[in-house]
């Protein structure tokens, strides 16, 4: 992966269609497609296609000057992945090698098997962290990202992930970035936002439609209920550095349930 480390801190259209097949497992990067009751064949996983415009207003407004001679690399940036029941949902943002472009909320209802963008994209704003606390209730936590982190931000979803909607940590805005977050119920919440070397703790009571500031020291604070990583699902890149692979756990083993390209637009 190509990119400025500042960027490597870890935005709506239908993305892929299934074949009308049924589908069983193979071992890791591969699924079993079975046609009828007889021919069973493996496939490799598949690749997600994401979809980027190379606008010249959009790349202007984020400094950057592309041409034949000089294209600009469009890179995607995976954080972030939570399962809620059958549902699998991945975050992360688009960037070129000195500025982020746009958010990014991917979504499968059926644990990889179709994917979706979930959320619009949001420009200039990268997805870090997700949770889900219950079927019902999850948390997406961004920020603004162009020139510096700043205007920390959730999106919210009280529908098992079916819509977002976008609530700001602070009706003023403000530098930051999201350190951590955790919901211990579908209404309480914890939040580290770090600025300049302060951290500043808030908590909601209002499933993260609100938040108040508890302290604001030179160390970081601990949460109450610090943030699990999932055990059954997570993100790397391949062996080649090419793409993203989200990964499923199946009886110790894991397996690619997608892929995602990491260059997804080249601009000129």
């Amino acid at each position: 992966l190509i990119s400025n480390p500042r960027y490597d801190k870890r935005a709506h259209q239908p993305l892929i269609t299934q074949p009308l097949i049924r589908q069983q497992r193979c071992a890791r990067a591969l699924l079993f497609f079975c046609f009828g009751s007889y021919l069973c064949v493996c496939a490799p996983a598949q690749t997600i296609n994401i979809a980027f415009e190379c606008a010249e207003d959009k790349l202007r407004l984020a400094g950057l000057d592309c041409s034949e001679s000089r294209p600009c690399p469009i890179y995607l940036e995976l954080s972030a992945v939570v399962a809620n029941g059958r549902k699998v949902f991945v975050a992360g943002n688009l960037h070129s090698t000195s500025s982020t472009l746009d958010s990014l909320l991917f979504a499968s209802p059926d644990s990889g098997e179709t994917w979706k963008e979930a959320a619009p994209r949001i420009r200039g704003a990268a997805l870090d962290q997700l949770q889900f606390y219950d079927l019902h209730h999850g948390w997406a936590a961004g920020e603004a990202q162009y020139p510096l982190p700043h205007d920390p931000f959730f999106l919210v979803s009280t529908d098992g992930g079916d819509s977002w909607r976008a609530r700001p940590v602070t009706s003023a805005g403000g530098n930051g970035s999201v350190q951590e977050f955790s919901f211990d119920s579908a209404q309480h919440g914890e939040l580290i936002v770090a600025a300049s070397g302060r951290f500043t703790l808030y908590e909601s009571q209002t499933s993260g439609e609100s938040w108040m500031i508890r302290s604001t020291t030179g160390e970081t604070p601990r949460l109450k209920n610090p943030p699990q990583e999932s055990d059954a699902w997570r993100l790397r890149p391949d062996a080649d550095g090419k793409a993203w692979q989200l990964e499923k756990k199946e009886n110790d083993q894991w397996r690619v349930a997608a892929t995602f390209p990491i260059e997804v637009a080249r601009c000129q």
